[in-house]
Formats: structure tokens, sequence, C-alpha cells
């Protein structure tokens, strides 16, 4: 079947455009993978590779085969030193930046790297790896396959050629993109990361909403910080910080701030949900069991390091605060104030969690389970309620 140019002039055109009609990268893989087939080109197998700027990642990798279904896989630190990888043409074609294509089905064509017969085993009877070079001089790489009898023709690698500059300039906008919310998630959280992103960046932009508070730090951390290496002391909170943020997270709650050996946190309340402030609450003690062991009390260990919590509920002012060229996207009020005095009174009751008298009230809590201690800066005495007293959920 001859490569059907007016097609390939579409597809061009679409990419130039933006490829606007695809709603991601997925998409536009599929798109422009079909619309090859569609125009006369055998692709039978699509792969793109490409770095990432992000705090746990190498980078990502799309494989579309011609069945159109399309597998995803992550690349991690420590890629370029796989055996694996460094016998792979890719690796070679980030470094050159040049293209490579083994023409499979040519007896003479060399078997210089490992993946090629695996390739040739599966059928494939050609081989392309195309550079992609970003505006800013990055390189990331595709390649394409195809299990055609005698491999690519003149004009197939033509249209290949052709797309491969549009092509590019759509997937460097799709990596801006996705830089953006992974470096925004991992700094800010997700949901704020998003609001950002939707245009919530004007100082002032706050609303006041309802939430359920957490505060947590690190028992210990002064005299540790004072007498440890500062690598002992950047492993045990970062040890910490793993035990606590992620059961957060996938409970729906977002990290606001790391302080020092503390976190604050928020479970947003909808109203509008039933019962969603006992839902909040009960999501919050569910993440700080699991971080401390899941038990009913803490079960404590040099993997899982001793911290106190406090848990409270209440309306916060929730979005940008700061100075005109620096924000903060935060919370602040008078339930944030409180929630951080109760995490210093959890010293005052030997407790390693705490929650107010409304989180307890939420949780239809045994009023005799209560201590009343003083809370700085807040008038009389407050009733404080330890968790590990508590049966677990």
């Amino acid at each position: 079947m001859p490569v059907d140019a007016a097609k390939i002039d579409r597809l061009t055109e679409w990419l130039i455009d933006g490829a606007r009609s695809s709603p991601d990268i997925r998409a536009t893989i599929a798109e422009v993978c079909g619309r090859l087939r569609q125009a006369g080109v055998p692709v039978s197998r699509f792969v793109l590779l490409f770095l990432q700027l992000h705090p746990n990642l190498l980078g990502s990798r799309f494989c579309w085969l011609e069945d159109g279904s399309i597998e995803q896989t992550d690349a991690r630190f420590g890629l370029f030193d796989d055996a694996d990888f460094r016998d792979n043409p890719m690796s070679v074609l980030l470094e050159t930046r040049q293209p490579i294509r083994r023409k499979l089905c040519d007896p003479d064509c060399p078997a210089d790297f490992q993946l090629l017969q695996r390739l040739k085993a599966e059928g494939v009877t050609d081989y392309l790896v195309a550079p992609m070079l970003f505006s800013d001089g990055e390189a990331h790489g595709m390649t394409w396959a195809t299990t055609r009898e005698g491999g690519f023709e003149k004009a197939d690698l033509a249209a290949l050629e052709r797309i491969r500059g549009p092509f590019t300039r759509v997937f460097e906008s799709y990596i801006l993109r996705l830089t953006a919310s992974n470096l925004l998630s991992a700094y800010v959280g997700h949901d704020i990361g998003h609001k950002i992103l939707a245009g919530k960046v004007r100082r002032g932009d706050v609303e006041e909403i309802t939430a359920c508070v957490v505060f947590a730090d690190l028992v210990g951390f002064t005299r540790l910080s004072n007498e440890r290496p500062a690598t002992e002391v950047l492993k045990r909170l970062n040890t910490f910080y793993d035990c606590v943020v992620p059961p957060i997270l996938e409970r729906g709650g977002e990290v606001l701030k790391f302080m020092g050996d503390g976190i604050l946190a928020i479970f947003p309340i909808k109203p509008e949900e039933p019962d969603a402030e006992v839902t909040a609450c009960r999501l919050a003690l569910a993440a700080l069991r699991q971080a401390w062991g899941g038990g009913d009390g803490p079960a404590f260990s040099e993997d899982r390091p001793p911290f106190r919590a406090a848990v409270h509920v209440g309306k916060v002012q929730y979005g940008n605060i700061g100075a005109l060229n620096r924000l903060d996207f935060t919370a602040i009020g008078p339930a944030v104030n409180l929630t951080a005095r109760f995490l210093e009174a959890a010293k005052a009751v030997e407790g390693q969690t705490v929650v107010s008298e409304p989180v307890a009230r939420l949780l239809q809590l045994d009023p005799a389970l209560a201590e009343h201690v003083s809370i700085r800066d807040f008038e009389g005495k407050q009733p404080v309620y330890t968790v590990a007293r508590m049966a677990a959920d």
C-alpha cells in the first residue's frame, strides 16, 4: 500500500496546530499512530521515552502497539547505570542525538544491541530510533518498528521524518505542563498545585473553609539535631515524613507545610456531604494510626520514629498569603492556632496524639477520657483526649 501523501499532510498540519483535539499525550500518540497506518505507513510498534524533572522519577516510557493498546512505565533513577539500558539503541541516541536504523530483515544488519534480537524474534523487520530535540537543547527519543515484509520503504521513512518536528513541538508542550504539575504537586501538594495552575495565584485569593487540622512533629528532634551528625538527622527526619505524609495523602488530606521537624495538614470538609466533619476526623486519625503502626497505640521503632500529633476541627482561611512577590498557599486562623497549642499539650498529658473537644464530640468519645490542661494564649483549661486510649476504628 503506497503512502497517502495527502493524509500525511493533514496529520502534519494537525500537529503544527497543536493536536488540539487530543486531551493528553496518550490520545495524541494513539491519533498519530492510527493516522500513520491509515496513510499506509506500516507502524506496528511505537515507543516514546522522555526524561522529566520529578523528585522520584527519571522519566517515563509510552509503548503503543498496533492493537491500539498503550502501556506506560516509569523510569527510576539509576536507569542509565542499568546494563540492559546501556545495551539499547535508545541510550546511544540520547548521547549522540543521531537517528539509528536497523533493518532486521537484512541478512547483513548489525546485531549490535541485545534488544534487536528480541524484536527480531517478535517478527519486527525494521527498527528506527529518532531523536526529539527540544528548543532548550534537551534530547528525548522515540522508536518506530514494523513487521511488514521488507521493512520500511523510503516513503515510510520520509513520512516519519516529516512529522518528527511537529510531533516534538507538541510533546515539548506536554512536558512543560507535566513538569509544572509535578513540581507544584511535590512542593505544595496536588490539590493546591491544581488550584495554582487553575489561576489561584493572586495574594488575597483566600476562602474560608471548614477543615480537620493536623499538626505533627518528631519527638526528640532538638536533642537529636544538637548531638548527631547532619546526615543522621536528615535520615531520621525523612523517615518520619515517609511514615506520616503518605497516609495523609492517601486519605485525601493536604500537607500544607513542613516546619523543621513538623507538618501542618488539613482534611477539607465539604458541607454538602453527609457527616463530612465526622468523616474528615476519622480519616485524620486513621492516617495517624497508620503512621504509628496501625494498632491501638504507637508501635514506634527505628523505621517508625516517635512523633506527637494534634487534631482539631474548625474554620480556617485557606489560600494565598504573603508578600507581593513571595506567596504561600496555606491555612491560618484560630482553629490552626489552637491545633498548634494542642500539640504542645500532648507533652503535658504524656500522649503521643491528642484531639480537641470538638473532635471528640463528633466521634462520640466519652468525656471521662479527657484531661483538662492550660493552653497557651487561650483562656481557661481545655479538655484534651489522648488517642492512644481510644479504640481503633
